[in-house]
């Protein structure tokens, strides 16, 4: 793995704009997601909500995630790529070009996304503002990110003293956790174990908790909830990857304690004001997801047998 630190240190200014540019266009696109759901109100009470607002809800939920997806996907990856082969400085120059490379590319985005949905022709002054809009965020991004002259001296600090150190301890932190067996080693099962096996348990786990008996609110709540609990279970699994717990009851307990972590922040992001019917914070769903990282770490994880036994 020694031939990652020179790779790295040639290429540490464009991961370092590119990497910071796809966290500034999650951060966007969370604030996009809030704003969306903002406008959209459900009927309020107790129980379970009707077949119909359920669908709509559905439908409304993953089409504008996966719009969001999907956008930010191409124009978020696009930008902070060229951004990155560009390594822009801050200044007027770096700035304003910077601003007319995020309206070019989010104008192309927009028309790719059009010409998927046949609807290229349909290109209104909207399309223009947006695409403005989104050079503006560029821009912000580069009052932010792009580095003056303490910065490229700090740059080049870290890619000649830290850097090194940094991949060293990440490749022996690796081999401690595979146990030098590559990918052989049945670590890397865990968090695959956790994300794949243990969502579904959550999603099958949490409908029968809750009572649902109609079998389209089973089917719109059950992807719901995997869809909120997908990622608490991947971080769960990692997290348990590279703790290197065993199946023991102290590890157990600490892995549903992570869990419930998790979860508890991806449900605070999720949860709007205005979809209280679907109480991520409920008993149950805690329960479910009890359930699920337990049946996972007892799956996944490997019993360590004491030497004396063996003998």
């Amino acid at each position: 793995m020694s031939f990652l630190v020179p790779f790295l240190r040639k290429q540490f200014a464009f991961w370092r704009i590119f990497l910071y540019f796809l966290v500034f266009t999650a951060v966007y696109a969370k604030l996009v997601f809030q704003f969306l759901f903002s406008n959209l109100t459900l009927p309020t009470g107790t129980g379970v909500l009707s077949n119909s607002v359920l669908f709509g809800y559905t439908a409304f939920f993953l089409g504008s995630t996966l719009f969001l997806i999907y956008f930010m996907l191409i124009w978020g990856i696009s930008t902070g790529f060229i951004l990155g082969l560009c390594q822009f400085r801050r200044s007027v120059k770096g700035i304003l070009s910077a601003t007319f490379i995020g309206t070019l590319t989010a104008g192309i985005s927009f028309y790719i996304i059009a010409s998927h949905a046949k609807d290229v022709n349909d290109v209104n002054d909207a399309y223009l503002y947006l695409c403005l809009f989104h050079g503006v965020l560029v821009a912000i991004f580069g009052l932010i990110a792009f580095p003056n002259k303490a910065g490229i001296l700090l740059e080049f600090q870290i890619m000649h003293k830290i850097l090194p150190k940094a991949v060293s301890t990440g490749v022996n932190l690796t081999n401690q956790v595979i146990e030098k067996k590559g990918f052989a080693s049945y670590r890397w099962l865990i968090p695959l174990v956790f994300t794949l096996l243990g969502t579904i348990i959550f999603g099958i786990t949490s409908i029968l908790l809750t009572q649902v008996t109609d079998l389209a609110s089973i089917v719109t709540l059950m992807l719901l909830m995997m869809i909120i609990a997908a990622l608490p279970m991947l971080f769960t699994g990692l997290t348990v990857m590279f703790a290197r717990f065993h199946k023991n009851f102290r590890h157990l307990a600490f892995s549903v304690l992570i869990g419930v972590l998790y979860y508890s922040l991806v449900a605070y992001l999720f949860n709007d004001s205005n979809i209280e019917d679907f109480r991520l914070f409920a008993i149950q769903n805690y329960i479910a997801l009890i359930i699920a990282i337990v049946l996972s770490a007892l799956i996944s994880f490997k019993k360590i047998v004491p030497i004396n036994k063996i003998q």
